[in-house]
């Protein structure tokens, strides 16, 4: 898929659209990742607090709503570059949604079973493995082959969500620092990493694209 993206940018009529587009779908996931990190912590914290600790199902379906809250943000703000280039774009918003809704207590369960020794990383191969196949289900509609997107996600939130965690940590997210001040931290973080996400699928995404036309609504 990268070489594929390689052959594109060889074409001179397409080459500076390509980068443009790219960059686009970079910046509008990136915004996704800050909202989310911005967001999250208020988010969670009210709704956590009002979870029964003592009950799986509370903990699970607690998570699963954050995660779907999460995925809406991500989502949405992908969706303002794909309503330009893909019609019933709209659809991704709660694929999106319901990928990392599934996902994350999912990630959850699979850590507890290995006594919360999973890390970030696999926390992100199974939430990118659930958040793939449901925009998985979208593209296929608009683009083929387009399983290669399921793999370039399971790739691209490991990356992601090991960088939020690692920048977290330095900054002291999870120490006694307040939430409410570390809001534009976990913003900071969140927006870095979605920057690395966007590249990553935004490759994949582009030439995908490329190859049907006519699902593409205007430059």
């Amino acid at each position: 898929m990268f070489y594929q993206f390689y052959l594109l940018l060889q074409q001179p009529k397409v080459r500076v659209r390509a980068l443009k587009h790219w960059a686009l779908w970079t910046l509008t996931t990136a915004l996704g990742w800050a909202l989310a990190g911005f967001a999250g912590l208020p988010i969670g914290r009210v709704m956590f607090a009002e979870a029964d600790v003592r009950g799986m199902l509370s903990v699970m379906g607690t998570m699963g709503i954050f995660g779907m809250l999460i995925g809406a943000l991500i989502g949405a703000s992908q969706w303002m570059y794909l309503r330009w280039r893909i019609r019933e774009a709209s659809w991704w918003i709660p694929a999106t949604a319901l990928g990392w809704g599934l996902g994350l207590p999912c990630a959850l369960l699979l850590n507890m079973w290995a006594g919360f020794r999973i890390s970030a990383l696999m926390y992100g191969v199974v939430i990118g493995s659930a958040v793939g196949l449901g925009q998985w289900l979208l593209l296929k509609r608009w683009t083929v082959p387009a399983a290669r997107w399921i793999l370039i996600s399971i790739v691209a939130l490991p990356i992601g969500m090991t960088l939020v965690g690692y920048m977290d940590a330095q900054v002291g997210v999870r120490s006694a620092v307040a939430w409410e001040q570390m809001r534009w931290g976990t913003a900071f973080s969140g927006g870095i990493a979605g920057v690395f996400v966007g590249l990553l699928t935004g490759v994949t995404l582009l030439v995908l694209l490329s190859r049907r036309r006519e699902v593409v609504r205007k430059d």
